[in-house]
């Protein structure tokens, strides 16, 4: 199963009623949890925690306290040598987290931390037609949307093609593609993120594609690559991963216009309910976006005295670099203050 890319690391947490009927079933598999200590934009340390990680992120159980502190009992009894269990991404309205809040945070077994904190999640839920989804913006924004396609188009002579990459066949082209373009993108240029540098990336690609799950996109101008997506839908929710454009396009917002003609075909061809954003906050995510929520990682570490000095090692870095960064922009602030004057 190369969706999971080692099955035999794969186990599955199975819930029962009273009457032996199935009521819940969540994927685990361990892994290794890095708590990351950020030097610089290119330095980090970090410290590793043998880890189970509740795959999909939240639990798929019924919203039941006691049927979720049984399920988190159950892991720390069938992963003896796990530090942590980790949950990725959980919404602030789901079921697990009122869990949390309902037993205040604590439990005898392990200390509840989350390592990124509360943070925005941005998505977007899609109507039945793409002027529709214009309607949302004003006149003004509607206008910018297709003059920044337009330009785009232009200044590639006509020639602006979208590429939707769903079929295994298309999946080296696709990797070549993501290769020779994410060598010229920010990304790569100040943190070398690499795409489609291996096989095992090709592979991937080819099992989602025969799994009827990948849709990524390419925009290509005048036959080069100007942007892509590495996306992926399952059922109704569009999935928006990986995206980067060719810098030498930076001036004609080829990332939004790559989004704008992505949404267009997303409701017109298998349209899915929702994109999902993914993690974190940026400006094209609040402007595309329509469904605006908040979410966090939850990092659950066995109660030991070792574990606990990494947690406040960690939790303390954290609260001494937002200081520093606090102190950093009101010194900034200030500097250009008495310029202005």
């Amino acid at each position: 199963m190369t969706a999971c890319n080692n099955a035999a690391n794969l186990h599955l947490a199975i819930a029962r009623d009273v009457q032996d009927k199935l009521v819940g079933a969540s994927p685990v598999y361990e892994s290794t949890y890095q708590l990351h200590f950020p030097l610089s934009r290119s330095h980090a340390k970090q410290i590793p925690l043998r880890t189970a990680v509740v795959s999909g992120g939240q639990p798929a159980l019924p919203a039941d306290n006691d049927l979720y502190g049984k399920f988190f009992n159950s892991l720390w009894d069938r992963f003896p040598m796990s530090d942590a269990v980790y949950m990725k991404s959980i919404p602030l309205d789901s079921p697990c987290w009122n869990y949390f809040q309902q037993t205040n945070w604590r439990s005898d077994s392990h200390y509840v931390y989350l390592p990124d904190g509360v943070r925005l999640f941005h998505s977007v839920d899609l109507p039945e037609s793409f002027q529709e989804y214009l309607g949302q913006f004003n006149r003004k924004k509607r206008y910018n949307l297709k003059r920044q396609e337009r330009v785009l188009r232009d200044n590639c002579k006509g020639n602006l093609k979208l590429m939707r990459i769903e079929s295994k066949d298309q999946a080296d082209e696709f990797v070549n593609a993501l290769r020779a373009a994410s060598h010229c993108t920010w990304q790569y240029e100040q943190a070398g993120i690499e795409l489609g540098s291996s096989d095992a990336q090709r592979d991937r690609f080819v099992d989602l594609a025969e799994r009827g799950s990948l849709r990524s996109y390419l925009l290509q101008g005048n036959g080069e690559e100007v942007a892509f997506v590495v996306g992926y839908q399952y059922r109704d929710v569009f999935h928006y991963s990986d995206v980067g454009y060719v810098q030498s396009y930076s001036r004609y917002s080829p990332g939004s216009v790559l989004l704008y003609m992505l949404i267009r075909d997303l409701i017109g061809y298998r349209s899915p309910r929702r994109i999902n954003f993914g993690i974190g906050d940026s400006s094209y995510k609040r402007q595309f976006g329509n469904n605006n929520t908040h979410d966090a990682d939850i990092l659950l570490l066995r109660r030991t005295f070792k574990n606990a000095a990494r947690l406040n090692a960690h939790a303390l870095y954290k609260r001494t670099a937002r200081f520093a960064k606090a102190v950093l922009h009101k010194s900034s602030f200030q500097k250009r203050s008495v310029v202005s004057i």
